[in-house]
C-alpha cells in the first residue's frame, strides 16, 4: 500500500516539474541561454489535449543581430494516463525574420483595456491561453480562459497568428514530426 502512495507522490512531483518547464521552457533540455528579452505564448487544455508553450527569443549576440528562434514544449498526455509520468516534447526552429517583424508591428498597434473585471466564468473544460513578454524593464502577462475578455479579441487574434507562424516554422524544421 505504501508503494502505491510513493509512486503517486512521485508522479505528482513529476507533473509539478512538467508545469514548471511549461512556465520556463528555456529550462527544457537542451537548456537555452535566453537573453533578458523574450515572448512566451501558451495553450493549456483542462481535460483533453496536450498543454503546450511557445518561447520566442533572439538567438543573436547583440540586439541588432536579430535571429529569432522559437521553442515549442508539449506535455504529451495520453488518454487514461492519469498516473503516468509526464512526457515533454521539445522542438526548436528559426522564425522568418520578415514575418516576425510584421507580427511585431501589428502587436505594437493593438488596443485593449489593460484591466478587465468582467463577469466571472465557471467551468471545468476548455483551454487557458496566455501571452507574456519580458524585456529589460518590463514584464507583461495576459491570460484568459476559453474566450478572451471583452476588448481583448484583437490580442487573442494576434496570439493565434503568432502561434500559426511558430507552428509553420517548426513544421519546416521537422516535417511531420510535431505533436
Amino acid at each position: 500500500m505504501e508503494t502505491t502512495r510513493e509512486a503517486g507522490d512521485d508522479v505528482r512531483t513529476q507533473k509539478q516539474q512538467a508545469h514548471q518547464v511549461l512556465e520556463h521552457p528555456e529550462t527544457a533540455a537542451p537548456a537555452l541561454r535566453v537573453s533578458s528579452q523574450w515572448l512566451r505564448i501558451w495553450a493549456y487544455p483542462a481535460l483533453r489535449g496536450n498543454p503546450r508553450v511557445w518561447l520566442l527569443w533572439n538567438a543573436g549576440r547583440r540586439q541588432d543581430d536579430t535571429f529569432p528562434r522559437v521553442r515549442r514544449v508539449v506535455w504529451a498526455r495520453e488518454p487514461g494516463e492519469a498516473t503516468a509520468a509526464p512526457r515533454l516534447l521539445v522542438t526548436d526552429a528559426d522564425v522568418p525574420h520578415e514575418a516576425w517583424q510584421q507580427l511585431l508591428m501589428e502587436a505594437e498597434g493593438l488596443h485593449m483595456p489593460a484591466l478587465h473585471f468582467g463577469k466571472p466564468r465557471i467551468g471545468t473544460d476548455g483551454v487557458s491561453y496566455g501571452v507574456e513578454l519580458r524585456n529589460f524593464a518590463r514584464h507583461m502577462r495576459f491570460e484568459w480562459w476559453w474566450k478572451p475578455p471583452e476588448g481583448w479579441e484583437e490580442l487573442a487574434d494576434w496570439v493565434a497568428r503568432a502561434t500559426r507562424l511558430f507552428e509553420t516554422s517548426l513544421e519546416a524544421t521537422n516535417p511531420g514530426g510535431g505533436p
